[in-house]
């Protein structure tokens, strides 16, 4: 038999080379940019808008704190493995599993994995829409959400806002620290948060000294209602009154706007450099783009 001439068993060789680097997964693969997974993000939110109305509305407040006496605890339910578990041999209702089948279906796995306990719980309609809380274990996250208030968007928004808080103060970005021993970076409601972390990172870029100073001087989280004069003596810095509350609030507020909104044209103010600021993290964009999809997914055009 002829020996193949040279030529020809290079490319034999070159063609079988690189077969195997593609099925062993080590060719090397193109990424998609940050800006083409804004863009995508983008067209997205234009078509969902057109299909749900606004997504995103700054003059829609976020979900509002209430104590414990104010509502009304429907179901609680254990969380394991990113199902409901049922307790002392009671069946999960129906509509309480739907309910749950709402978040899983929004929010994808990396960002439910942080809930311990799914609530439903109510102060009548038009209220409090839901809230996150973390567990008194500290090692996971409740999440509560009103069945009265159950309209597409509102309750997107909620579910938006809630997945700030389970993906910048999940456990693995908080920090043990020894009894009485100060926080080095920033003192949240779930504790303090890890060096570098994403809500340290935020909360350095646009919360100075001086104002996180004049926040505490004016108690705005203990006293809710002096919001109003917060925001009023930082224009331009928060995208509404409800991000004027305090630092995890304006956090979630800038995301939710960076999940459901176009992203900024122009970032001339704080306001619009907050949502801006999450477009620098190619996982997050990805992140935004993923959830996005879901969204479309469970909210199709009709034909």
């Amino acid at each position: 038999m002829k020996k193949l001439p040279l030529l020809v068993s290079l490319i034999v060789m070159l063609v079988l080379v690189s077969t195997w680097w593609i099925l062993t997964g080590r060719a090397p693969v193109a990424r998609t940019t940050e800006p083409e997974l804004a863009s995508r993000g983008d067209a997205l939110v234009g078509r969902l808008n057109t299909r749900l109305g606004t997504m995103w509305n700054p003059a829609r407040p976020a979900p509002d704190w209430k104590p414990p006496q104010a509502l009304r605890t429907i179901a609680r339910y254990p969380v394991e493995n990113g199902e409901l578990k049922a307790q002392g041999g009671e069946r999960i209702q129906a509509v309480h599993r739907r309910s749950w089948s709402t978040v899983t279906t929004l929010l994808p796995p990396e960002v439910t994995r942080e809930v311990g306990t799914f609530l439903l719980s109510t102060d009548g309609r038009g209220g409090d829409r839901g809230w996150v809380k973390l567990a008194p274990n500290g090692l996971s996250w409740q999440l509560a959400l009103d069945p009265r208030d159950s309209a597409p968007v509102e309750r997107l928004n909620t579910l938006i806002y809630q997945s700030a808080f389970l993906t910048a103060l999940a456990p693995s970005q908080l920090q043990t620290l020894p009894e009485g021993y100060p926080c080095p970076t920033v003192l949240t409601s779930a504790g303090c948060v890890q060096s570098g972390s994403l809500m340290q990172r935020y909360v350095r870029t646009f919360w100075s000294d001086a104002m996180l100073k004049d926040w505490r001087r004016r108690k705005v989280a203990e006293q809710p209602t002096q919001a109003q004069a917060f925001f009023t003596a930082y224009p331009n810095t928060f995208l509404n009154v409800s991000a004027a509350r305090g630092p995890e609030q304006d956090f979630a507020m800038s995301w939710t706007a960076f999940i459901l909104g176009q992203r900024p044209a122009r970032e001339d103010t704080a306001a619009q450099r907050k949502v801006a600021f999450f477009y620098s993290d190619p996982q997050l964009t990805a992140l935004r783009l993923k959830i996005l999809r879901r969204v479309s997914s469970a909210f199709p055009a009709k034909s």
